[in-house]
């Protein structure tokens, strides 16, 4: 019973899969690495939670919600070490998200903060987020977008 409740609790490691050798459907992988990306993002392993994301579109090219994650995750990384080229990368597969789900809020918040953190996009980071206020985002999205909200003068 310790065995296991340990092995239940122990760190993943990055590129290291929480069901070990398991065979799962593809959509099983999916939602495993989606679900570890999570885990990895709460404990602040955003490496890791990138690796499980990258997982995820290689086995699901158009999975939305990886391609908003890895986009914001790039986007950050390259911004962080002035890395154009990975700065791009991330806009990139934030437009892809977008492009192929366009009535969801998260990929429009992602953008909208992309284009209000890149100088001389603020008209672009306004209207992202006036889209993304049309598309009834969760109250948690509305957190997060609130200061970009009052920065740019639009009510929430």
């Amino acid at each position: 019973m310790g065995v296991l409740l340990w092995s239940a609790v122990s760190p993943r490691q990055a590129g290291n899969s929480i069901t070990g050798d398991l065979s799962l459907s593809n959509a099983q992988k999916v939602q495993q690495y989606l679900g570890e990306a999570q885990v990895d993002i709460a404990d602040g392993d955003a490496t890791t939670a990138l690796d499980a994301y990258q997982n995820v579109l290689a086995i699901a090219p158009k999975n939305v919600a990886a391609l908003t994650q890895v986009g914001w995750l790039e986007f950050s990384a390259g911004s962080s070490s002035q890395d154009l080229k990975v700065m791009r990368v991330g806009v990139d597969d934030l437009r892809k998200a977008i492009a192929l789900a366009p009535k969801l809020a998260a990929p429009r918040l992602y953008y909208a903060i992309v284009a209000d953190a890149t100088p001389g996009n603020q008209a672009l980071a306004k209207s992202q987020f006036e889209v993304f206020l049309d598309l009834k985002p969760s109250p948690g999205q509305l957190a997060v977008a609130r200061p970009f909200l009052v920065k740019l003068g639009l009510k929430s």
